[in-house]
Order: structure tokens, then C-alpha cells, then sequence
């Protein structure tokens, strides 16, 4: 059989001899697709770690519409960030901070504290305790990955400039780190409200899929972690037509509706994603029969 599963990962051709639940569960599992403004963005970070420490931090703004894929980028980010500190034998060299809805300078010191396990007391006076300093330079932290950054325009006026400044600061001497940050294109309008912070970022733009070679090649890579007997042929006109006209083509969008269309091909014994079956998966499927009958066995 795996000699017609050529259109298949070596992972998924294994699947094939399993249930349909352990299929479907592999669907729903996330996983990253490499693809270029990714790749770029990954080796301007990953870049950043070999860079001897001096005054200029290396700043960087990633933005994008909601479900655009920065959280997923993020996450990679973070991983590779893991496996350099794991191969070099080091502490994990970055911090990581999502702001909150509405953040204010001291529950953001309070969140950052928490990364090193200090309590919240040691915050109170809306500075970096001196805990936290000395940890910081114990441990070589080199930056600050912050998710969500445009919940800076949440806070009120006050807040917003003692953020803005706290940010600003930590990017500057003695520290120096380097700030990662990831948000909505609302982010942009954050760092602009601080002359000097805006001249430190380099601003990068996570678009929306067009009918493009790379999205071919995207759709491509992702065919092969979808477990169907038969290809689906993803990066074929009609479906790149079909996904970029018909939905808003972020990456969550485009991805939720793959995964429901190779459930539901799992599901009705299809084993391929048609038009019309991605037509139809516009949610997730009626998956009951398959795990009641997984629970049988």
C-alpha cells in the first residue's frame, strides 16, 4: 500500500494503517509550515542570538490581521529559541510576556517577575526589583519575546506613555535586550506613538495568502501531514482559486478549513479533499460515529 502514499510524510504513511480516530486526531493536531516571510522572520531572530551584546538592541515588530499566523510563528520562534540554548548547554537566552487586555506598567513587571518565580511584592514600586535585574544578568537574558503588543492602546494615556518608556528602556543600556514583539497591525501605531522606540524597530508584515507560488508550495508541504489514501492535488488551480476567493485567506482560516475537509473526507470515505467537499467543511464535521466506534474495540 505505501507504494500509493508518494503524496504522503513518512508519519502519515504509517497512519494509513491505523484507525480513522488516530487519523483524525493527527488532522487536528497544529503544525508548522515553513514558508518564506516565516523563514525570514525565524533566521532574523535566530540571527540575533550569535550577535555579540552591545548597546543597540535589535528590535522587531511582526504584525498581521487576526489569524494571519503570528501566534504560530511565535510558538516556532520560541522553539528554535529552545533548541539553540538545549544544543549550546545554555539557559534559554529570551523572556517571554503576553500583555493582557488592558496592561498597566505594573501588571506587566508583575508578569515578568513571574518568569523568574519572584513574587509580585517585589514589583510594587512599578521597577524592575533588583531580583529581577540580577536574574537577568545570571541568566544572559538577550531579549523579551511580547505577544499581543497592540493591547498598549488599550491602557489609558498614562499607562500607555509608562509602558511605551518601560519598553524603551529595557531595549536601551544597561540591558540592552532585544524586543521581539508580535500583534495586529494596531501594534504599528503603538511603537509610532514613541519617536525614539519606533527608530529601534524593524517592522515586518505578515500579508494574507494570494494565488502565488508560495502558496502553492504552502499547500503542497501541508498535503503530505493530511492522512487520505488518494492526493488531494491542494496546490491544484481550482483549489487555490477556490480558498483565496472564497474565504478571507489568513492562515487560521485557510488551515481550519483543510482540517475539516480531511475530516470529513476521512469521515465519508471520500480519502481525498474535493471541491466540493471543501465546500461543505465550513465547520467541524459530525466526528462521533468514528471515536463511538474506536471506543468498540
Amino acid at each position: 500500500m505505501e507504494d500509493n502514499l508518494s503524496h504522503l510524510s513518512q508519519t502519515c504513511k504509517i497512519l494509513m494503517s491505523g484507525s480513522d480516530a488516530a487519523r483524525i486526531d493527527f488532522i487536528h493536531n497544529d503544525r508548522w509550515i515553513n514558508h518564506e516571510i516565516g523563514s525570514q522572520i525565524r533566521k532574523k531572530i535566530n540571527s540575533s542570538l550569535f550577535l555579540p551584546r552591545n548597546s543597540q538592541a535589535i528590535c522587531m515588530l511582526i504584525i498581521g490581521i487576526g489569524g494571519a499566523g503570528k501566534s504560530s510563528l511565535l510558538d516556532r520562534v520560541i522553539k528554535d529559541c529552545d533548541s539553540w540554548a538545549q544544543r549550546h548547554g545554555v539557559p534559554l537566552p529570551y523572556l517571554q510576556l503576553t500583555l493582557p487586555p488592558e496592561p498597566t506598567l505594573k501588571t506587566t513587571i508583575n508578569a515578568l517577575c513571574e518568569r523568574f518565580d519572584l513574587t509580585t511584592s517585589y514589583a510594587a514600586k512599578g521597577s524592575l526589583p533588583i531580583q529581577f535585574q540580577f536574574l537577568l544578568k545570571t541568566k544572559k537574558i538577550r531579549g523579551l519575546f511580547i505577544d499581543e503588543f497592540n493591547h498598549v492602546l488599550a491602557a489609558n494615556r498614562i499607562e500607555v506613555r509608562k509602558l511605551l518608556n518601560f519598553f524603551k528602556n529595557l531595549s536601551g543600556p544597561p540591558w540592552s535586550l532585544d524586543l521581539i514583539a508580535f500583534g495586529t497591525n494596531e501594534a504599528m501605531h503603538a511603537v509610532k506613538m514613541d519617536i525614539q522606540l519606533s527608530s529601534r524597530f524593524q517592522i515586518f508584515e505578515i500579508p494574507l495568502w494570494s494565488a502565488d507560488e508560495e502558496f502553492r508550495a504552502f499547500l503542497a508541504t501541508y498535503e503530505k501531514y493530511l492522512p487520505l489514501a488518494m492526493p488531494s492535488n491542494l496546490a491544484s488551480r481550482e483549489i487555490v482559486t477556490y480558498l483565496t476567493k472564497n474565504l478571507d485567506p489568513t492562515t487560521r482560516n485557510i488551515i481550519n478549513r483543510l482540517k475539516w475537509a480531511a475530516m470529513t473526507a476521512v469521515v465519508e470515505g471520500a480519502e481525498c479533499i474535493t471541491l466540493d467537499i471543501l465546500d461543505r467543511s465550513n465547520t467541524l464535521p459530525d466526528l462521533l460515529s468514528v471515536y463511538e466506534n474506536e471506543s468498540d474495540i
